[in-house]
């Protein structure tokens, strides 16, 4: 939901400091907890004698430490060149590598014990949060 709305916020030309804020809100709010439990849950769950799922872990953290380093420019930068766009992309392909790479890995490597106990943990993170930004900057309207 972040990266749809961060897309239509640029789509709409909000300004780049309103996305910003609005990408800080969601890291604090539920972005931050959701890369801890990565690294807690899935490192742990990750580990293993299977080649397939290390190669796929070994891709995942990776692509999670270069979204981590575009968030710190992003959030601690002012050049345009670290911009929310930028951003937007990485977070996309992070996403789609979960879904495309790292979860059917896991479907087929982890117990079904394995993965309800890291779905529950995922469960608990607030979502939702994102609409709740005061300025709509997503809505041509608002």
């Amino acid at each position: 939901m972040i990266v749809l709305l961060v897309e239509k916020g640029i789509v709409n030309q909000a300004s780049e400091s309103i996305l910003k804020d609005f990408i800080r809100q969601s890291l604090e709010s539920s972005l931050q907890q959701h890369f801890e439990l990565d690294d807690r849950l899935l490192a742990a769950a990750l580990h293993s004698t299977n080649e397939k799922l290390t190669a796929t872990a070994a891709i995942f953290f990776a692509n999670q430490k270069q979204l981590t380093e575009s968030t710190r420019l992003l959030l601690n930068t002012t050049t345009s060149k670290n911009n929310s766009a930028d951003w937007a992309m990485h977070l996309k392909k992070h996403i789609r590598f979960e879904e495309r790479y790292l979860f059917p890995v896991m479907e087929t490597q982890l117990s079904e014990q394995q993965l309800l106990e890291i779905e529950e943990q995922y469960t608990k993170i607030p979502t939702g949060h994102c609409v709740d930004y005061p300025i709509k900057f997503w809505d041509n309207h608002g």
